[in-house]
């Protein structure tokens, strides 16, 4: 079974997500905090993509939570989705800069066309 962690500050927000993540037969980890996130991202043994909002509660946003997972030597290559509600292009670009799989602005998307397109990469 796939573990997707889920890094979002919004409670509602990140107890609809798992709980579609769930129904889908996929494992939820959550993370409200970007240091929940890296103590997640160092502890945890399986994780199989990242679900990541780029405002967060602590000291790093989303762009530093993947600088510092792309440092890390069992994590480098996690893909990570990103979902948030910042549409800056340097955000976003900077996002891909850092091998970002996918970035989805919150209200142009649903959150089950997010998990098929999750769960359509597990299958490329």
């Amino acid at each position: 079974m796939k573990t997707i962690l889920v890094v979002e500050d919004d409670q509602a927000l990140q107890d609809a997500v798992c709980m579609k993540l769930k129904k889908e037969g996929i494992n939820c980890l959550t993370a409200k905090s970007s240091q929940e996130a890296i103590k997640h991202l160092k502890s945890a043994e399986a994780i199989d993509a990242v679900w990541l909002d780029h405002y967060l509660i602590g000291d790093l946003n989303g762009i530093e939570i993947v600088e510092e997972l792309r440092q890390m030597k069992n994590r480098h290559n996690l893909p990570v989705y990103v979902v948030s509600n910042t549409v800056s292009p340097e955000k976003v670009e900077e996002y891909f800069k850092l091998e970002a799989k996918k970035y989805y602005v919150k209200s142009d998307y649903r959150l089950e066309e997010i998990v098929e397109d999750i769960k359509s990469g597990w299958q490329e």
